[in-house]
C-alpha cells in the first residue's frame, strides 16, 4: 500500500532507547505525514538499553541457539540449530508425549500422538529435550500472552541442579523469547526467510526479538509476510547496506517511526539517521555511531536527496530513525 500525503500531520513515532551508545545527528525534520486512515492508534515505547548489534542472545551452554528442530521436523539443520529428540509434557498425574509443534502467530502448540492440543499456560514444565544421552533438556518455565506471546526457555541437565535462562536478560531484566515458526534467519547477513518445520527463539535483547517487541511483526498483516520484521530487524541493528553489518554499540539510543508497527517519535524537532527497508537503508543523513571505514554501499542523504520529510517514506513497511533530544529521564545527552 502507497500512503499518500495528507494536509493534516499527526506524529507516529516512537521512541526507541537502543542500547547502544548515544549519538544525536545534525538537522530538523517534520512530523512524519500520515495517510488518510492510518491506523487506529500509535505507540510510544518506554526506554531501554538493548543490545543493539546483536542478531539474537540465545545460548545453551557454550553454543549459539537459533532455532530448535522439533520432532518429525523437516527443516535442514543450520548452524546455531538444535534437534529436539523427545518432547514430554505434563498431562495431570501423567507424562505424555508432543508428536507435531506448530507456532501461528507466535502461539507455540503442541499435539500429541492421541490427538490432545498443549499451548501457552499448559506448555508450563514442558521439557524438551536435545540429548537424552547426556540429559541435556530446555524447558519453559513462564508464559505471557495477549497481542502476542512470550516465553521463558531454560537450560537443564540431569547431572546438575536449577535451570539457565536461554536468553540473555534486556535492559529491564527481561529473558523471555519469541518463537517464529517456519523461518531462518541467516547469521552473516541478518536475513529471515520462509524455512518450513523450524522455531524460531527471538530474544527480546537481540534484533529478532527486539523488533516484534517494538511491532514489527513477522505475523501481520495477514497474510503473514517477513518485510516488516526485516525492516525492524535493519533498522534496529544500523544495518544501513543490508549486509548483515551493524553499525551501532550497546547504549545507543534512537527513535524510530514506522506506520507498520504503529511507533511514533517522541520528540519529532531530532535530527534523522536514516529511512530503512527491509534491504537496508533507503537514505542516510547521519550515520548513528562514527563509522570505521567506508560503508559498503552508497546512500543519498536522507534530506538533501529525498525532501524533508524524506519523500521515501510512502511505504508502511518502511522505518525511520532519528536521535534523540536532551532528555535527563532517560540519560540521554544530545550532542
Amino acid at each position: 500500500m502507497i500512503v499518500t500525503m495528507a494536509p493534516a500531520v499527526r506524529r507516529r513515532c516512537t521512541i526507541l532507547v537502543l542500547a547502544v551508545a548515544t549519538v544525536p545527528l545534525t538537522a530538523c525534520d517534520s512530523p512524519l505525514p500520515l495517510d488518510p486512515d492510518p491506523p487506529s492508534t500509535f505507540r510510544k515505547l518506554a526506554a531501554w538499553p538493548p543490545t543493539m548489534g546483536t542478531l539474537n542472545t540465545a545460548w545453551l551452554g557454550g553454543m549459539r541457539l537459533m532455532r530448535l528442530l522439533p520432532p518429525q521436523s523437516t527443516a535442514t539443520p543450520t548452524p546455531g540449530d538444535v534437534v529436539v529428540t523427545l518432547l514430554e509434557l505434563d498431562h495431570g498425574a501423567a507424562r505424555v508425549f508432543g508428536t507435531s509443534v506448530d507456532a501461528p502467530a507466535g502461539n507455540l502448540t503442541v499435539t500429541t500422538a492421541q490427538g490432545d492440543l498443549f499451548e501457552q499456560q499448559d506448555l508450563l514444565g514442558s521439557t524438551w529435550w536435545i540429548n537424552e544421552e547426556q540429559g541435556k533438556y530446555l524447558v519453559i518455565t513462564d508464559y505471557e500472552g495477549e497481542d502476542t506471546h512470550r516465553y521463558r526457555f531454560e537450560a537443564g541437565t540431569t547431572q546438575t541442579s536449577g535451570h539457565k535462562p536461554v536468553c540473555a536478560p534486556n535492559g529491564y531484566g527481561d529473558a523471555w523469547a519469541y518463537v517464529v515458526a517456519d523461518v531462518h534467519a541467516e547469521l552473516e547477513t541478518s536475513q529471515v526467510s520462509v524455512d518450513p518445520g523450524a522455531l524460531l527463539i527471538a530474544c527480546v535483547d537481540g534484533a529478532l526479538g527486539k523488533s516484534i517487541e517494538w511491532g514489527f511483526s513477522p505475523w501481520t498483516p495477514p497474510p503473514a509476510d517477513l518485510t516488516s520484521w526485516q525492516t525492524g530487524i535493519r533498522a534496529i541493528r544500523a544495518d544501513y547496506c543490508g549486509d548483515g553489518v551493524a553499525h551501532t554499540e550497546t547504549g545507543t539510543a534512537i527513535q524510530i517511526a514506522s506506520y507498520a508497527a504503529e511507533l511514533e517519535f517522541e520528540f519529532s524537532a531530532s535530527v534523522t539517521e536514516a529511512v530503512f527497508g527491509p534491504d537496508g537503508a533507503l537514505c542516510l543523513s547521519q550515520p548513528r555511531i562514527p563509522l570505521e571505514g567506508a560503508l559498503g554501499c552508497v546512500l543519498p542523504a536522507c534530506d538533501d536527496q529525498l525532501g524533508n520529510p524524506p519523500s521515501a517514506l510512502t511505504s508502511p513497511e518502511l522505518a525511520w530513525t532519528k536521535a534523540l533530544l536532551t532528555n535527563p529521564q532517560y540519560g540521554v545527552t544530545q550532542l
